[in-house]
């Protein structure tokens, strides 16, 4: 898990690294240049891009709290919320 810093963009995204190494890739190859994969909240898409590594952040999160985050825009908690009391 990553967050994504564009170049003068105030924003960040959340991605997994999908490649460390781009040599093999039919492009220019750019030096420090790894494959993110930028998926999108309705599942069945996302945007892989290429970007140096210092446009990275690691991130200490699961694969699942990423993805649930991502797919939910932060609306959905992996927390048990407790149940109120019958009356």
């Amino acid at each position: 898990m990553v967050a994504v810093q564009l170049p003068g963009m105030p924003m960040r995204l959340i991605g997994f690294v999908t490649m460390e190494d781009c040599t093999g890739l039919p492009m220019e190859p750019v030096a420090n240049e790894v494959a993110v994969y930028l998926p999108m909240s309705y599942q069945i898409g996302g945007y892989t891009v290429f970007v140096p590594r210092e446009c990275l952040t690691p991130l200490d999160m699961k694969f699942e709290q990423a993805m649930r985050l991502v797919v939910t825009a932060g609306m959905s908690s992996s927390e048990e919320v407790p149940a109120k009391p019958d009356r």
